[in-house]
């Protein structure tokens, strides 16, 4: 403090922040703002996860329950001696680029087929009509695979076990085959429209007889499922 006259003059020192302390300042927010970043990225990628697996289930539980109400129906009021069910490939297909699964009743026959890009869809014929105009009942159906379980005519209602299992494909039953199939079992693998859900492409192993492997081909959640649905009308 400096006097001069009757005058006080008070010194005054400039104040402010130090190198030292404009480092540490600048350190402390960047560890904030990279925790920040990882909580943001963390929460998002956890969001696309619970998305994509409701995707996936709400997906998968609504192909098994329309096609186990049709599959049920199958044969009501057909004659024994015709078939309630039917996996036919191109030739004879509601869709003739495709295999697809048919179901008779007396009213109408119904067919299931997927189709590019991974759609499940279905169609419709009246008794005295022409196939309706396919309808897409679920996305993301990487595969789906029937099983037949068959009661050969003639032995008090036995279902036939071939090799050791119940249900057998398709391609190893014959014609007279299908007139007698008492129950079918659905597999199905369904995916995500999401990608990069998974860190790594999933393996999908369906341990049940027959085992079921499926690859998957990218970084989107996949999701196995089985049923078996009985033929009320052949049982």
């Amino acid at each position: 403090m400096n006097v001069r006259g009757n005058t006080i003059y008070k010194k005054c020192g400039q104040t402010g922040f130090s190198l030292i302390e404009l480092m540490v300042a600048l350190l402390i927010g960047m560890f904030m703002i990279g925790g920040i970043v990882s909580v943001f990225i963390s929460s998002a990628q956890n969001y696309r996860m619970q998305r994509a697996v409701s995707e996936v289930q709400d997906n998968g539980r609504f192909v098994i329950q329309k096609l186990r109400e049709d599959i049920q129906s199958a044969g009501f009021k057909v004659a024994s001696t015709d078939n309630a069910i039917e996996y036919l490939d191109t030739t004879g297909s509601c869709e003739s680029s495709v295999a697809a699964l048919h179901i008779y009743t007396t009213s109408e026959e119904i067919c299931y087929y997927r189709d590019s890009p991974n759609e499940l869809k279905r169609k419709n014929k009246p008794s005295s009509g022409a196939w309706s105009t396919a309808v897409v009942i679920a996305t993301g159906v990487r595969k789906i695979d029937y099983y037949f379980a068959v009661d050969s005519a003639g032995d008090d209602g036995k279902i036939d076990v071939v090799a050791g299992k119940v249900f057998r494909l398709a391609s190893s039953l014959t014609a007279p085959n299908w007139v007698n199939v008492k129950a079918v079992k659905i597999v199905l693998v369904v995916s995500s429209t999401t990608d990069n859900v998974v860190d790594v492409k999933q393996q999908i192993k369906i341990v049940y007889n027959p085992v079921v492997n499926y690859p998957a081909t990218d970084k989107k959640l996949h999701q196995a499922f089985t049923a078996i649905v009985p033929i009320k009308n052949r049982m």
